[in-house]
């Protein structure tokens, strides 16, 4: 077992020479080769050293630009980072909670970021925001799931600290109103709604107490109506919807519609006095209401209002003569509506409105003509909009606002300064269109104008000094017709006229000399039978004569002085016995004896000095013992002694100066807790002090020098939020 050191590199020597002696024996790259002496002088002073060494931490940028989707893969040239994956848009990191410009569709640049799912937000009437949700941390403070965001952007003292989730609230009269699922509310037992000063954040007397989850609340003047999974609030029984009187939090005893399944949306109407309920009930104050519900803002009978809906009712909005809502149905009203709809308040029927959204409507806001509709739908009111979108309230269509939400969006509301407020569960709103594909500068984190827009995955890029090739399971790149592997222009990123086509996915790239190495899970490519590997003109795109067919998915491929290293899930390979790893002659595609048999999948190989390291799912290669990570020597395929121990897959590996990156599912790393992604010593693999804690798994990783880029499909290194993409760099400072 290791434990988590800092390895200081050696002035004055090459990142090799600190290699373990007892495998270097060779000299790269033009440097004299160091005698085993030297090699041990080295050791020995690393070991004396370790003790005096600096300690290093990592800095995560926070304004790095993020994508909506997963990253598989990346790239460096000069000072721009490619990047491949599943995505569709890429945009600034906003945390999970932020005002957007209601003309512009811009996310305000200075809110603090929330580091958790935001489920409720309100204006607190003098330009800031009251928040609620799941999170531990405002900007740079601690905040457990309630916090007061000012007009100036700045964090408020006000600090109830709720137990758990906080999912709707009222203010009224200088009092906000809170329902979720908490226990305690400022230290005190509060179970499930309770109320606060809406200046200091004191907890009040008012104390209904709820057996179960609070999820809507709705304000009249003489009431404040409740909607959850509770059956009894206030010290009576009442099904799933209750009126508690607002200063004493007692049940009114009249009011008492019953429902027999859970409340979660309420809309009061002062026009008409009732109010609208939805949820997942069948029945409601005795009669057959499914889903949506109108009743008596005074006496809580249901009225002879029934829309009906056939599934579930998560959001409600009203103006007072039209009644809009979202959730997961697809009829409501006696028509077919997909998601959204608006009803008529007199008999419930759907009007023509219809934006029919492509999935969950989670979140509705009114104001002056506009719906506002949030959820996890990407297309509604005829255009593509990622989970929020303005939507006409005469016509249904979708307005040109478009912010973009790189996740679900549970929350809306409408406030002062031309804003309105977008909470949910992403990293991110707003931001540029990518599909699958987008470029960086490394130094800012903004997206360059690079968009070839591919149309499917992509799951491997190589740069070489004029193109980016990539590789995938897409029919179109670069604005033309591609099957699953394409050159294109690093400036442009027009396809260039480099035409291989392959009939199955490409996992895998490498090139050496004029040799692009193809693998994957095909059987033909650029023409020719190749069984998951093969090699194209690097000019021309045309297969070349180069064969070592594998029997099953190619996952890796490393070019290094010849030899080209194979990885992936196979047993065979050119015709011989070689499972998982192989290596075959770059010029001839003779297979060589190079056969370290790991006892599980390849995923990545890197070379780098004397060895190529290895990472997968394997827990034995080179015949040793090696957890998902090991270092093979480059010419026997033998096992060396650099260790480090992962619990989960590996599927990168990034040697850098005095340092081996490692990314995968791991969580721990020798003895020391890592997730997902660690630095290790290149000696033996001993765990460092770099601990940027991600939490999603890590694909890729690639270094220039300054930074590790890293890509999966994490929302958070450790308390920044993030989206599948970030960069880490080392603080010495610290």
């Amino acid at each position: 077992m290791h434990s988590p050191t800092r390895l200081p590199r050696l002035p004055g020597r090459g990142w090799c020479d600190t290699l373990d002696p007892r495998s270097a024996a060779t000299e790269r790259r033009g440097r004299r080769v160091a005698s085993p002496a030297e090699h041990l002088l080295a050791l020995l002073t690393l070991v004396v050293t370790i003790v005096a060494a600096p300690v290093h931490a990592q800095t995560v940028a926070p304004d790095f630009y993020i994508t909506n989707g997963q990253i598989t893969c990346q790239a460096l040239r000069d000072s721009t980072l490619y990047v491949g994956g599943s995505f569709s848009f890429v945009g600034p990191v906003t945390g999970s909670g932020v005002p957007v410009d209601s003309i512009t569709a811009s996310p305000a640049a200075n809110f603090p970021r929330v580091n958790g799912t935001v489920f409720t937000a309100i204006p607190d009437g003098s330009g800031g925001w009251f928040i609620g949700g799941q999170f531990t941390q405002v900007g740079a403070f601690a905040r457990n799931n309630l916090a007061h965001v000012l007009a100036d952007r700045s964090i408020a003292a006000w600090d109830p600290n709720a137990s758990t989730s906080v999912r709707t609230m009222v203010l009224r009269a200088g009092i906000l109103y809170v329902g979720g699922d908490f226990l305690t509310l400022g230290g005190l037992t509060r179970n499930r709604i309770g109320a606060l000063d809406a200046t200091t954040g004191a907890v009040l007397p008012w104390n209904p107490g709820a057996d179960a989850s609070v999820r809507a609340l709705a304000a009249s003047p003489t009431m404040l109506y409740v909607g959850g999974q509770f059956l009894t609030i206030g010290g009576a029984a009442r099904n799933r919807i209750a009126a508690l009187d607002w200063t004493t939090g007692a049940t009114l005893a009249a009011w008492n519609p019953n429902a027999n399944n859970s409340v979660f949306a309420l809309a009061y109407d002062a026009t008409l006095d009732v109010v609208y309920a939805g949820g997942q009930f069948t029945f409601m104050d005795g009669v057959t209401r499914n889903r949506v519900a109108q009743i008596e803002g005074a006496a809580g009978a249901v009225t002879s209002w029934n829309s009906g809906s056939n599934n579930s009712v998560f959001a409600i909005a009203t103006d007072g003569t039209t009644v809009y809502v979202g959730g997961q149905f697809t009829i409501i009203g006696g028509a077919t509506r997909n998601r959204i709809a608006a009803l008529d308040n007199s008999a419930g029927l759907a009007t023509p409105w219809n934006p029919n959204a492509n999935n969950i409507v989670q979140a509705l806001a009114l104001s002056g003509g506009i719906v506002y509709a949030g959820g996890d739908f990407l297309t509604i009111g005829g255009q593509s909009r990622s989970r929020v979108a303005a939507l006409s309230a005469a016509t249904g269509l979708a307005t040109p606002w478009n912010p973009s939400a790189f996740g679900t969006l549970s929350a809306l509301a409408v406030g002062p300064n031309l804003e309105v407020f977008a909470g949910g569960s992403f990293s991110g709103i707003g931001g540029v269109a990518r599909s699958n594909l987008a470029a960086f500068h490394t130094r800012t984190g903004v997206v360059t104008a690079w968009a070839p827009n591919a149309d499917n995955v992509i799951q491997t890029l190589l740069a070489a000094p004029d193109r980016i090739y990539v590789g995938g399971t897409f029919t179109q790149a670069g604005g033309l017709a591609r099957t699953n592997l394409a050159a294109l222009d690093p400036v442009t990123g027009a396809a260039l006229p480099w035409v291989p086509s392959v009939n199955g996915q490409v996992s895998a790239l490498a090139l050496a000399g004029n040799n692009v190495f193809v693998g994957g899970l095909f059987t033909s490519l650029g023409g020719q039978l190749h069984a998951n590997l093969g090699a194209v003109d690097a000019t021309t795109g045309l297969a070349t004569p180069w064969s070592a067919d594998a029997d099953g998915q190619v996952f890796a491929l490393e070019a290094n002085a010849g030899t080209l290293y194979v990885g992936g899930n196979f047993l065979t390979f050119g015709g011989q016995a070689r499972s998982f790893a192989a290596a075959a002659d770059t010029a001839t595609g003779a297979v060589t004896a190079w056969s370290p048999s790991p006892n599980g999948q390849v995923r990545v190989l890197v070379a780098a000095c004397d060895r190529i390291y290895a990472g997968g799912t394997f827990t034995s290669i080179g015949g040793q013992l090696r957890n998902r990570a090991a270092a093979v020597d480059r010419n026997t395929g033998s096992a060396l002694t650099w260790d480090p121990n992962a619990n989960g897959t590996v599927f990168s590996i990034q040697p850098a100066s005095g340092v081996v990156y490692l990314g995968g599912v791991m969580t721990t790393v020798g003895a020391a807790t890592r997730n997902r992604v660690a630095a290790v010593d290149p000696v033996l693999g001993a765990v460092t002090l770099w601990n940027p804690n991600s939490n999603g798994t890590v694909r890729s990783i690639v270094t220039d020098g300054a930074h590790a880029f890293i890509g999966g499909t994490f929302t958070a290194m450790n308390t920044v939020p993030s989206g599948s993409l970030a960069s880490v760099t080392l603080d010495t400072s610290l």
